[in-house]
């Protein structure tokens, strides 16, 4: 892979990762459409990256969200394993911390369609139908109004909705954030803390992700030269995803998705006629 074919994955990862368009379509398109050839090792070991990179993105934007999720998962354990929990109750972070886990808990039994959703991420026609019902999630977001709950009402049955939305963006094309978003809404919940939650739920959802892939990163000896090429593209991809990030809780404040929807609508009719032709 050349530095500049890394740059743009970088850039394209950050952006569609947390933009409600699918970054797992649009890397996927741009190394068909655009004769990126990566033999399957390397791929794999820089998409782990480029997932680390976004995650570190999470984390410093929701530095302090991150830290006191960490510390209410250590006291809610501390409060079961005591059994202080029916006298104490939780705190705001401890239920977020129980519910973020509810949320993310979900995505273990769907291990067992690895293969086909591998199958699936390889077909480009399979990628723009998925684009296309990604575009319809999008609008139906946009069709549910405002509504008024924030994240201090969530509860474990609105943690389980979430991460049934998001056992949807296992498939190529439909957007994680989009998707999750859309169940929150669905929920109840004001735009903002929508947004907020499905940034809240893609840490240990990409951790996760990534720790199960980690040794493709050292599956080949890999040169310094790849090592850098691949160190730029993850630079690219932490900051385009704050950007990212920045803009769609801007976007979630002032607009809505239905800009997205087209777009996805339209890449989606795109990539099945150039398909077919």
């Amino acid at each position: 892979m050349r530095w500049y074919e890394a740059v743009f994955l970088g850039i394209l990862q950050g952006l569609s990762e947390f933009l409600p368009i699918s970054s797992s379509a649009h890397l996927a398109l741009a190394q068909e459409y655009l004769g990126i050839e990566t033999n399957m090792s390397s791929r794999l070991g820089f998409e782990v990256l480029l997932h680390l990179a976004t995650l570190l993105a999470v984390v410093f934007v929701y530095r302090d969200d991150v830290l006191n999720l960490v510390k209410g998962t250590l006291t809610l354990g501390f409060k079961i394993i005591s059994l202080k929990i029916f006298k104490n109750g939780m705190t705001f972070y401890e239920r977020l911390a129980l519910c973020t886990g509810i949320s993310t808990l979900l995505l273990i039994p769907a291990a067992i369609f690895d293969g086909f959703l591998a199958t699936l991420s390889s077909s480009v026609t399979a990628i723009g139908i998925c684009l296309m019902i990604n575009s319809i999630i999008l609008w139906f977001s946009d069709v549910l109004g405002r509504q008024s709950k924030d994240l201090s009402k969530i509860s474990p049955e609105n943690a389980l909705m979430a991460g049934l939305c998001q056992l949807l963006a296992l498939l190529p094309g439909i957007s994680r954030s989009g998707s999750t978003v859309t169940g929150m809404l669905w929920q109840d919940f004001d735009r903002e803390s929508a947004v907020k939650y499905s940034f809240i739920m893609s840490v240990p959802t990409i951790l996760g992700a990534s720790v199960l892939e980690l040794d493709t990163l050292w599956a080949a000896n890999r040169s310094q030269e790849e090592l850098c090429v691949y160190a730029l593209g993850a630079l690219c991809a932490v900051l385009t995803a704050i950007l990212a990030m920045k803009l769609l809780t801007y976007i979630s404040k002032k607009s809505n998705f239905r800009t997205f929807s087209y777009y996805c609508f339209a890449l989606g009719v795109l990539v099945i006629v150039t398909k077919t032709l």
